[in-house]
């Protein structure tokens, strides 16, 4: 609800009660709750799309990364192989080549684990198969103005 996350455990007339990830209990007043978008990640289906944004060098090919993020998302515990977890090039941004990794996961509850394991598994893949995770790098250069004469400045 309104980018609250958890999970729903009291509903009574005066108000809902959740129970977050962090592990705190959310007493909502159900007037609260009449204008605010609940989202259901359990209903109609328990099926979960997790989307993980990931960028490599412009130097990788994107057809292999694209392969390399496949092959890491199907070896990731919780990770469904139906559907395929699907992969889509999205930006060319200033140090690295966007990527989208959509995982589908049957377990909403456990996508905080999933989603840790899948990104520390990308980097061992990165190392194994010489791709590169860049980081923003900005060179500032310094030019100290040159002396000028006074005189010629007048003329």
């Amino acid at each position: 609800m309104d980018g609250i996350k958890g999970k729903v455990t009291e509903i009574n007339w005066r108000s809902v009660h959740l129970l977050t990830r962090e592990i705190e209990m959310l007493v909502i007043p159900n007037a609260a709750l009449a204008g605010a978008t609940i989202r259901n990640y359990r209903r109609p289906q328990k099926l979960h799309i997790e989307p993980v944004g990931v960028g490599f060098s412009y130097n990788d090919p994107p057809n292999k990364v694209k392969r390399v993020m496949k092959e890491t998302a199907l070896s990731t515990k919780g990770v469904l192989d139906k559907p395929e977890p699907i992969i889509q090039t999205i930006s060319y941004d200033d140090s690295s080549i966007g990527y989208i990794v959509k995982l589908f996961m049957s377990d909403y509850d456990k996508v905080p684990m999933v989603r840790d394991e899948f990104m520390t598994r990308v980097w061992y893949a990165a190392e194994r198969n010489g791709l590169n995770i860049p980081f923003p790098i900005r060179a500032l250069y310094h030019n100290r103005p040159t002396k000028t004469n006074s005189a010629e400045i007048i003329a």
